[in-house]
């Protein structure tokens, strides 16, 4: 992973204007990451041995308040993920009620293939911090394969072997695809017809099915092609097949994370919503069983009672909130977890998190805080911050204070951040951020 110390300056300007907004960066969560590891290393050493040896998924719903690291936390587990022997994929897709919600399982099987990534290594994943354009590049199912075929054309050229050898790779790879069961007949055919229009450099037969696997290709082209449009009722075997043919790759499986869950409950009416928790709990009762396996779910939410107030179904299915001592717990907490710990550790974590963000700040301008006034003011904001904690503050709030007082800091060097500033800086960041949440 790449070091603060050598981040190009404009790559830390991007990070730093990301955060000022109150949004995550895609891919440098890790560098200003703090509370996150115990989790994880738990997940790690039980579900995630087992979804390797096993093939049995698991489930996950990430609870934090607006602004308290959900977003973080699902890029986070991506990263983890991405690093596994063998790595998993991922599709970390953001829910709405207008146009993409659980009821209609044929759009969010398009929206994981328009969001899917396949594992990136580390030097991919610096690439992906130093050039954030190069995400896009490799984002979605077509892109990714054919991608990852090049790289293996390339691995095979730089060997001494000819095209020959690459034919084979690829008659060998659709023999493994042939000889993969579950995988759906019409997914199947698509993707060799993909892998074909790959292999013979055909540009009309990639883009015929990235607009196959984005639900775009008009009726006329399925039917010559052969194939069958996908449907909310067999969108499932096609979520299947997904993962199935991830393991063909030599992939662990695959990560489905969904953002901004809550706005699956704004539906107009009880029985939409019921039919939305419906499909919900259809789609995690097959991964925890076994029918989907090889698939991790992330689901984020401000509130349990917004999964388990409105449906007793699910309600029964949640085994309780996670800890160290019960890691295979659904429920991971994240404002009692990290928010919700004693004064002292909640102070600390802020800190550390304010000590890495400044050294990105350096990083965007160049520049060297000068270390005892530096501390002193990160220490001042977080006291502040602190008188806060029960009225709602949240570490967006923080990071985005934070971002306030090194600017004040750049411009008078020699003058540490007093409470009292911290406190506006604080209070100030609070109400741009309740402006735009009620925008």
């Amino acid at each position: 992973m790449i070091e603060i110390e050598k981040i190009p300056p404009y790559v830390a300007k991007h990070i730093i204007g990301t955060l000022s907004g109150g949004i995550p960066p895609q891919y440098a969560v890790s560098l200003y990451s703090i509370g996150l590891d115990s989790i994880l290393d738990a997940i790690k050493k039980d579900q995630l041995a087992t979804l390797k040896h096993c093939g049995i998924g698991f489930d996950k719903i990430i609870v934090a308040t607006y602004g308290n690291g959900k977003t973080h936390f699902l890029r986070t587990f991506r990263d983890l993920a991405m690093s596994e022997d063998p790595p998993l994929a991922s599709s970390i897709i953001t829910l709405d009620h207008d146009n993409l919600n659980f009821k209609e399982l044929d759009l969010i099987f398009f929206a994981i293939m328009d969001n899917i990534e396949f594992p990136k290594n580390d030097v991919e994943i610096s690439k992906c911090i130093v050039t954030p354009s190069y995400i896009g590049e490799k984002k979605g199912f077509t892109n990714a394969l054919e991608y990852w075929l090049d790289e293996r054309k390339n691995e095979i050229i730089s060997q001494g072997s000819s095209d020959d050898k690459f034919s084979d790779f690829i008659n060998n790879l659709q023999h493994k695809i042939n000889k993969a069961r579950t995988l759906n007949p019409v997914f199947r055919y698509a993707v060799h017809i993909l892998m074909d229009g790959i292999a013979k450099d055909n540009p009309m037969k990639i883009d015929d099915m990235r607009l196959f696997f984005s639900g775009k290709l008009d009726n006329r082209k399925i039917k010559e092609y052969g194939l069958t449009r996908l449907s909310k009722e067999n969108a499932q075997s096609f979520i299947k097949s997904l993962a199935t043919f991830l393991k063909v790759l030599d992939f662990g499986g695959l990560v489905i994370s969904f953002d901004e869950g809550e706005y699956q409950n704004f539906a107009k009416s009880d029985r939409s919503r019921e039919q939305v928790l419906t499909k919900f709990r259809t789609i995690r009762d097959a991964i925890v069983t076994g029918e989907l396996p090889y698939i991790v779910m992330l689901y984020t939410v401000p509130n349990i009672n917004q999964i388990t107030g409105l449906y007793e179904a699910i309600s029964g299915r949640i085994k309780g909130k996670f800890d160290m001592k019960t890691p295979y717990s659904e429920v991971i907490d994240l404002d009692e977890i990290l928010t919700q710990s004693n004064n002292d550790m909640w102070k600390t974590n802020l800190r550390e998190i304010a000590f890495k963000v400044s050294r990105i700040y350096e990083a965007s301008i160049d520049y060297k805080f000068d270390d005892k006034i530096l501390t002193h003011s990160i220490r001042n904001l977080a006291d502040e911050a602190l008188k806060l904690k029960d009225g709602g503050i949240t570490k967006r709030n923080f990071i985005k204070s934070l971002i306030l007082c090194l600017g004040n800091l750049k411009d008078e060097p020699l003058k540490v951040i007093t409470n009292d500033e911290a406190m506006k800086f604080l209070k100030f960041s609070d109400k741009s951020s309740d402006e735009q949440n009620n925008r």
